[in-house]
């Protein structure tokens, strides 16, 4: 089961432990998907969210919990409805992407839903890394994509040079290039350290030719 959900939402967090408890007893593995709210929306908005997450991390759901302060170029002001629109695209993308890695459909990833498992143990909070290129020179295109993609991840508080475990999937059109998904494996592997696995898929998109999508569960 997929949920995805936003602990700023006072009736979400109150609804949520005890549906994922239900979902437990009913024998029922869930992947969530949360968003915690920006740290100005008020005391008691993060407190109450802080602490529904602590309870949902209690239960044996897999669980990603990403910022809404995380999302987006750090420093760009954009206006209130764009800023809306990037963040329900970050997580639409994500969503999207852990969908096509449990499936065996046309375009869909050499992953499989143990693979995810395997990352988001119960009781981990993980992270969700997202970038995105296009238009730009092959030749630099996989390295913007991991650097914006770790600098999602650390502006979690996620460095992926602590990471043991990780999901890459590389999405796009059919344009990349067996090189290209080396070079992402080898780099990604070097920002991790040797020991790190790397659980990694591709995914073919509806997208323009010189678009990449790069999604990183950590």
């Amino acid at each position: 089961c997929f949920l995805v959900s936003g602990l700023n939402e006072a009736q979400n967090r109150e609804y949520l432990p005890n549906l994922l408890k239900a979902l437990e007893a009913q024998g029922t593995k869930t992947i969530a998907l949360l968003s915690l709210p920006e740290d100005w929306e008020g005391e008691q908005s993060v407190s109450t969210a802080d602490e529904c997450l602590r309870q949902i991390l209690a239960t044996k759901a897999s669980v990603i919990a990403v910022p809404l302060s995380s999302i987006g170029i750090p420093g760009e002001d954009l206006a209130w409805e764009d800023h809306l629109q990037e963040a329900v695209q970050y997580f639409s993308s994500g969503f999207e992407t852990l969908l096509r890695a449990s499936s065996w459909t046309e375009g869909a990833s050499n992953l499989t839903l143990s693979d995810l498992y395997s990352v988001l143990k119960p009781g981990h909070q993980g992270a969700l890394g997202f970038s995105e290129v296009s238009g730009i020179e092959r030749s630099g295109r996989i390295d913007q994509l991991l650097n914006d993609g770790a600098g999602s991840l650390r502006r979690q508080g996620v460095d992926l040079s602590d990471a043991s475990q990780i999901v890459a999937i590389l999405s796009g059109a059919r344009s990349f290039t067996r090189s290209e998904v080396r070079n992402l494996n080898v780099e990604l592997q070097r920002m991790c350290g040797r020991g790190a696995r790397i659980f990694f898929g591709t995914s073919i998109i509806t997208v323009p030719p010189d678009e990449l999508h790069l999604t990183l569960i950590v």
